[in-house]
């Protein structure tokens, strides 16, 4: 089974050596490694240009075009079967491909697998970031089969994109990254790969995910809330109301700046018809957009995480015998 591992990095140069060597040191065989660069204008080509090793090729693109096009770019220049990824601060232990390469090879009806992982710190995080670090840690690491995947893809990715080895095929039929998405495309990406066949995680820690304070999704909060809200909602469209006729009726409960923004990306990309309530008066509120959803007018709830009252919705939602992920949906926001 032939592998190749692809990376695009861009301006890497802090960690990028430690990457490489992590990468350079994988145990398994035979394995190609793809490397893109692209577009950097830090050290990153001469450190790049400086490896050896005969397994390595690489590729500079001219221009920073984002990290969906340069793992699409890196895909195209390979015919292995399988394709692993890896985030270019990330780690991965020396026996990750091949601990689930053997994973694959007994059960051959997955189409792509991930790994638990550790979290490392990058530069100095605050005490809110390093409590996130861990309890993105914990919530990853207690994913433990695909039809936990399934019912978590909804409100965020339950698996590390790093992580993943994915069969090509599978990535084809998906419909490789999609590079609008310039900060959550390996979230819109995943929605679409689930779809082709099961995705399932090998459950040993094979690779060390790096949170750094100036990350992408880390600095800038509200084009990573954007862009989760338009890749989710629109997996829920398609998965959820594949026969509804016009634009599902959605009374979405969140924040006031995450309604704000929720309804902005509705009336730009027609997925769902908003209506926003806050439900700051608890059951009543709740109560009377229940009785417009018994007489047919509202077809879901969304629930945005750090909503008021939040899990007060979803106990009456629960009580009143509506369904997770069909009736009612938790979703990622950070607004």
């Amino acid at each position: 089974m032939k592998v190749a591992l692809v990376m695009a990095v861009y301006n890497g140069e802090e960690y990028l050596q430690e990457t490489l060597n992590s990468i350079l040191s994988q145990t398994y065989q035979p394995l190609e490694i793809i490397l893109v660069n692209d577009g950097s204008t830090d050290s990153t080509t001469e450190i790049l240009n400086a490896i050896t090793d005969q397994r390595v090729k690489i590729i500079h693109l001219e221009v920073n075009k984002g990290v969906a096009n340069g793992l699409n770019v890196g895909i195209s220049q390979t015919e292995a079967e399988w394709i692993a990824i890896h985030d270019a601060d990330d780690l991965s232990l020396p026996q990750r491909i091949e601990e689930q390469v053997n994973y694959l090879k007994a059960n051959s009806d997955v189409v792509a697998v991930g790994s638990f992982i550790q979290c490392i710190a990058g530069g100095d995080l605050s005490d809110g970031q390093r409590a996130h670090m861990l309890s993105n840690e914990r919530y990853k690491n207690s994913i433990l089969s695909w039809e936990k995947i399934k019912e978590e893809l909804f409100k965020g990715c339950p698996i590390t994109h790093g992580s993943l080895l994915m069969s090509k095929d599978a990535f084809l039929q998906a419909g490789r990254y999609d590079p609008q998405y310039k900060i959550a495309s390996d979230y819109e990406f995943f929605t679409r790969l689930a779809a082709v066949g099961p995705v399932e995680i090998v459950p040993k820690v094979l690779y060390k995910y790096r949170i750094s304070p100036n990350s992408l999704s880390n600095s800038n909060v509200l084009e990573t809330s954007k862009e989760f809200l338009l890749s989710s909602t629109k997996f829920i469209r398609k998965h959820c109301f594949l026969g509804k006729k016009g634009e599902p009726v959605v009374v979405v409960h969140g924040t006031k700046a995450g309604c704000i923004a929720f309804t902005k990306i509705m009336q730009k990309e027609g997925i769902f018809h908003p209506r926003i309530n806050l439900f700051l008066n608890g059951r009543k509120d709740m109560s009377k957009s229940y009785e417009l959803y018994q007489q047919g007018k509202i077809d879901a709830f969304i629930i945005l995480s750090n909503a008021p009252v939040e899990n007060q919705l979803i106990n009456y939602l629960s009580d009143k015998g509506l369904q997770l992920n069909k009736d009612y949906f938790t979703l990622w926001s950070a607004l």
